[in-house]
């Protein structure tokens, strides 16, 4: 019997909306649209836009795609016009518009992060010596700091008296280098300054929910740190867990990056995803009940984002929320077949409070995998039909895997310039047994100590094992291949070259699915 054929792009409003906003903010970033340009857009956008409510009835039937210019337009100079007015030059009391001063108040705005040699932390100027005066100012900035202990007291909320002139960020002296000012432009950042001395911590702002989630994350941190004795085993548990970092083996975390599954341990959708999984489960021998389909939506939604909260409000994580809340909305409401609307909808309200999001790679890996599986991963575990429960558990997770792998290939050559050619394999063992050590882990924090002594040494022993399959892996001469950059236009070739290929292919599947099932 032949299908109706239904259009999807009348299917995807949010993602008609944000390709327009998406355009703005690369012709603004390119340098194509200035301030006037912006503002003529914007003006053509509402003109076409009203231009159909002047003309009779039948004429405005006939006029109607004005209006859909007219939206694409005005979109187009919101997304160029938010670019331009989040610029930190553009901010109101930047730092840039009056000399730089050697006193300087700032508060954090993150948790310190660790990189090659040091500790880095986002905070914001708030106040700057100006003659004897303090002024208000509004600046994002990074701090360096070299002594660990120092990390533990740089909490989100406190305030630092720093007596050194701020450092502007220049650009690389050697053509051809990391371009570490443009990197920190794309954040918002224009300054910096080094911590030699101890800092000088000033009257901390009102507690606020920031706090909160530092003392429960220092709880579950003293939770795995009593039952979890071995140190490289912790740092592994409390990456999985909560996403904190700074315990972590450098030299383990470049095996897990070269068999391509650091994912598990840079807290993702991916750790968002089993709990949404797990709750869905729970909730399931409740859903005959009529009042529960609304009850469960509010109660998943809590816990996510209490979940997300507990991990520092890291930006990758919140962003994983705000797109599993959209993609419930649509579930709660009936569109089940529009999920991947409902992901163009969080990209496309994170892009209008944010624009600069669009350079972040964890935006750009967690969109891109999340696409891929929205747009394949049925279609390929529906192909091959496979009665036995666990073969078929094996075959959907790595449906689950390629599908991801898809449309981040492109960004990952392009970003790392190596490939881990053992994806697949790592995957298919490490996602569902790193599952099971993440609910382990949960468990772990119900105070019953006869319990916890019972689940600590389980989860050392699965993370000890995890580590060790890991590091024979990594130590295989084939596992990863190297020098494989390519450029931004060649990644952009490539990203349509997969879509193209990969409907193609799907077409083909879903053929074979209709042909096998009407026979």
């Amino acid at each position: 019997m032949q299908q109706k054929f239904v259009d999807p792009w009348k299917s995807l409003p949010f993602l008609r909306l944000l390709i327009p906003l998406l355009v703005g903010i690369l012709l603004k970033y390119q340098g194509l649209l200035n301030f006037q340009g912006i503002q003529v857009i914007g003006i053509v956008g509402l003109l076409l836009l009203a231009f159909p409510a002047f003309l009779q009835l039948q004429q405005q039937f006939y006029f109607a795609w004005l209006r859909g210019l007219g939206i694409y337009l005005l979109l187009t100079a919101i997304g160029a016009f938010n670019y331009y007015w989040q610029q930190p030059e553009q901010q109101s009391h930047a730092l840039g518009q009056m000399p730089l001063s050697s006193k300087t108040c700032v508060e954090i705005i993150t948790a310190p992060v660790p990189t090659a040699k040091q500790w880095r932390v986002l905070a914001k100027a708030i106040a700057q010596d100006n003659q004897g005066q303090w002024v208000s100012v509004q600046s994002r900035l990074f701090l360096y700091f070299k002594t660990a202990n120092w990390q533990t007291e740089m909490v989100p909320g406190k305030r630092i008296l720093l007596h050194k002139k701020l450092q502007f960020i220049g650009p690389p002296k050697q053509s051809g280098t990391f371009n570490y000012q443009a990197w920190a432009y794309r954040q918002g950042v224009q300054y910096q300054s080094y911590l030699t001395a101890a800092p000088i911590f000033m009257e901390p702002a009102p507690r606020g929910w920031r706090n909160w989630v530092m003392d429960a994350r220092n709880w579950i941190l003293h939770v795995l740190a009593r039952w979890i004795p071995d140190k490289q085993i912790l740092g592994i548990a409390e990456a999985l867990l909560i996403g904190y970092k700074y315990d972590l083996d450098r030299s383990l975390v470049q095996a897990y990056s070269n068999t391509g599954v650091v994912h598990i341990i840079a807290i993702s959708g991916l750790h968002l995803g089993m709990i949404y999984g797990l709750l869905l489960w729970l909730f399931k021998p409740l859903m005959p009940l009529h009042w529960m389909r609304w009850i469960r939506p509010i109660v998943i939604l809590i816990v996510l984002w209490g979940f997300a909260l507990l991990t520092g409000a890291d930006p990758s994580i919140m962003r994983a929320a705000l797109s599993f809340s959209f993609l419930l909305l649509s579930q709660s409401l009936g569109y089940q077949n529009n999920q991947l609307n409902a992901l163009a909808a969080s990209a496309f309200f994170l892009l209008v409070f944010d624009p600069w999001l669009i350079w972040d790679l964890g935006f750009q890996l967690s969109y891109a995998a999340v696409t891929g599986i929205l747009l394949y991963a049925k279609t390929l575990m529906q192909w091959l039909r496979i009665k036995n429960p666990l073969l078929r558990a094996i075959w959907q997770l790595n449906a689950l895997t390629l599908s991801a792998q898809v449309f981040t290939l492109p960004l990952v050559l392009y970003h790392f310039q190596q490939f881990p050619n053992l994806f697949l394999f790592c995957n298919l063992l490490i996602v569902p047994f790193s599952g099971l050590i993440l609910y382990l882990e949960i468990v772990l924090l119900i105070p019953i100590p006869l319990l916890q002594s019972l689940l600590g040494k389980m989860i050392q022993l699965g993370i000890g094992w995890m580590n060790g399959f890991v590091d024979r892996t990594n130590r295989l001469p084939f596992a990863v291949s190297e020098h494989l950059g390519i450029s931004f236009s060649q990644t952009l070739v490539l990203l349509v070259f997969l879509f193209l290929f990969c409907e193609r292919v799907k077409t083909y599947l879903c053929n074979s699915i209709q042909s096998r099932q009407q026979a």
